[in-house]
């Protein structure tokens, strides 16, 4: 994405969201990590996106992620998935990075 001015970024705690707002675009990375965040995660999804917004999620494919991915999309997002090969740690490794948008 290229902007012609600097973007306004807002560094938060998805857990606590304390944000009156929504938002165009949501980004984040590696969060699917612990059940226990999959719901806390999703709920401030709902409540920070915007209705037209999008989020992307980048996700180095963790097993336990898959969960996530279903919850997504049984509460109510539709994911487009792209894989992208990084080089981490004199490694290749493969990360998926999502679009997700609420369903209309």
């Amino acid at each position: 994405i290229n902007f012609h001015e600097e973007p306004q970024t807002i560094k938060l705690d998805w857990r606590q969201p304390e944000l009156n707002q929504q938002f165009d675009l949501l980004i984040a990375s590696d969060v699917a990590y612990e059940k226990r965040f999959f719901y806390p995660l999703i709920e401030a999804f709902k409540s920070l996106l915007k209705p037209e917004g999008i989020i992307y999620l980048s996700e180095p494919n963790r097993k336990i992620a898959e969960e996530f991915i279903i919850l997504l999309k049984r509460e109510g997002f539709h994911l487009r998935k792209h894989s992208q090969t990084i080089h981490h740690h004199h490694r290749d490794m493969e990360i998926s990075i999502y679009q997700i948008t609420r369903i209309r």
